[in-house]
């Protein structure tokens, strides 16, 4: 039985065996340099640090039961110290798992807390966005409850423990915003294509000094099952998916990105067509904002 007492951020999820579509390919990035301070977010371009099916960052597939460590630190542009990195924002992916399952993802060297970060159907690719500490060597564990599953892991940006302020920004929490919806306005994504988006200046963001979003990313009545990309506006990075959706539902995911010099974000859409509602939950200002609005990781 899946223990099913917490979702960090939900995705809606339906039962039944689907079509599986497996989230791209990419290799790792190199790690950033610089160490902003304590509790402060760093957005990075989504960046795959882990995929069990090509044997990168660890080798699957992840089988229940089992307890599995991953790099986190130095990987994707994460800094390299852990002392400086008081959390990551990642995106985990389940993919085609061999019965309905749980993962849980927790700070190496930490005890297991009896709590769910995803949840997946038999032969479902599922993914969602999670914050959570490494630990003292840099690393994350996962944890299977049923079967086995190839497991991906995209990573979005850090908080740093540092002392320094650079590059860094402060959150703002906003009352959830609608930002865009395609079914009001352009129609469905079609296969392959991408659509830029205004966020600053939209929904209580304001129009300029915000380094990087907190997005709620809705995917509606997808033809084929399919996966989304989001990042800065822009030429679209190597793929890594935020979203992963089955055909006929409403699919919905939370992204942390980075504000293109425009204003803009860019949505992606893999395969068949599928409406994309998108709305906002907060922003990040430069280090000069608030103290208070720094983020405090917790267990």
């Amino acid at each position: 039985m899946l223990r099913l007492l917490v979702l960090a951020v939900c995705a809606v999820l339906v039962a039944g065996v689907l079509e599986v579509v497996a989230a791209p390919v990419v290799a790792p990035r190199a790690a950033a340099a610089t160490a902003p301070a304590a509790g402060e977010f760093v957005p990075l371009t989504q960046t795959r640090i882990v995929d069990t099916r090509i044997h990168q960052g660890l080798s699957g597939p992840v089988v229940a039961g089992n307890v599995y460590s991953f790099q986190v630190t130095g990987q994707g542009g994460v800094l390299s110290d852990v002392g400086q990195v008081a959390a990551v924002v990642m995106t985990i992916t389940a993919v085609n798992p061999g019965a309905d399952m749980a993962l849980e993802v927790w700070a190496e060297g930490t005890p297991a807390p009896p709590l769910t970060n995803l949840i997946a159907n038999q032969g479902q690719t599922v993914a969602n966005s999670i914050i959570t500490k490494v630990g003292s060597t840099g690393k994350a564990s996962v944890l299977a409850s049923a079967s086995s599953t190839d497991f991906l892991v995209d990573v979005e940006g850090y908080y740093t423990s540092a002392s320094a302020a650079t590059g860094a920004a402060t959150f703002v929490p906003l009352t959830l915003g609608r930002v865009y919806d395609s079914r009001t306005g352009a129609g469905p994504l079609a296969q392959g294509e991408t659509r830029t988006i205004p966020v600053l200046g939209h929904a209580g963001v304001p129009s300029s000094g915000v380094s990087a979003v907190v997005l709620n990313v809705i995917s509606d009545h997808a033809t084929a099952p399919t996966w989304f990309a989001v990042w800065p506006g822009g030429p679209r990075p190597d793929p890594s998916s935020v979203l992963n959706v089955n055909n006929g539902y409403t699919t919905a995911a939370m992204v942390q990105v980075g504000v293109a010099a425009d204003g803009t974000v860019s949505v992606y859409n893999a395969l068949g067509t599928s409406d994309v509602v998108v709305d906002v939950e907060g922003y990040y200002l430069p280090p000069t904002a608030d103290a208070a609005n720094y983020y405090t990781p917790i267990t």
